[in-house]
């Protein structure tokens, strides 16, 4: 039985008995133990690996957090770079109306000046043609 099952300790182990005499020894197999050395490997085996599956679990955890918490950042960063652009662009729009208005404004004074140097201009033409004309 013991070369069927492969040479492992069955529950109950052959036992050995002489049948010469009353003084014969009994000889047990119980004095045989099951390989405690590989039950306890065993044991120790799946502890390891249960520890380095939690290990891999909490490693796994920690990068989606990273993860997470990266995308978030840069979802931050996305935001305040369109808030700012939107900043920068509205600046620059009231800066170029400004600009337009303070041109126009130039543009309406020099017209101004140039209409009134061109009616005074006018004006002095006129006397002195009045002034010839008197003369005469």
């Amino acid at each position: 039985m013991d070369e069927a099952i492969g040479g492992r300790p069955s529950i109950s182990p052959p036992a050995l008995v002489a049948s010469c005499g009353p003084d014969a020894a009994v000889v047990s197999s119980s004095s045989v133990r099951p390989e405690p050395a590989r039950a306890r490997k065993r044991a120790i085996d799946v502890e390891e690996l249960i520890r380095d599956m939690e290990e891999r679990e909490e490693e796994r955890e920690r990068k989606a957090a990273e993860r997470e918490e990266r995308l978030w950042r840069e979802m931050e960063e996305k935001e305040d770079r369109r808030e700012r652009e939107r900043r920068e662009r509205e600046e620059r729009q009231e800066r170029e109306v400004r600009e337009r208005e303070e041109r126009w404004h130039r543009e309406a004074v020099e017209r101004e000046e140039r209409r009134e140097r061109e009616t005074n201009e006018r004006d002095e033409r006129f006397l002195s043609v009045l002034q010839m004309l008197a003369k005469k």
